[in-house]
């Protein structure tokens, strides 16, 4: 008999954890909605990455991106001692060196 009460008991539980399951997608599908509102209303205009960020995905070191930085190849915005580089100024700079790398005299 303890065993027959033991499937019952699991059965119970599996029938509970499926409707907590259920009840959990229900609400990521809720807030998958909601996001997807908020950005139709309110766009993100540009992502803005700290300079580690940054670093990663221009593959150069700080002092590669100083000296670019100095000679107004990249741009960045400064607050206080954190730096922060607009996706946009990352793209320009891919763009310009692509462009650089293009360019064959004749």
């Amino acid at each position: 008999m303890k065993f027959m009460k033991s499937i019952n008991l699991n059965d119970h539980l599996l029938e509970l954890v499926l409707l907590k399951l259920n009840q959990y997608e229900q609400k990521i599908d809720y807030l998958t909605a909601y996001i997807d509102r908020m950005q139709d209303a309110y766009p993100i205009a540009d992502w803005v990455y700290c300079l580690e960020e940054a670093l990663y995905y221009l593959k150069m070191s700080p002092n590669t991106f100083r000296k670019k930085e100095r000679m107004g190849l990249i741009t960045c915005i400064r607050d206080g001692r954190r730096i922060f580089v607009r996706q946009s100024d990352i793209d320009r700079y891919w763009q310009r060196k692509n462009d650089l790398d293009s360019f064959s005299p004749d």
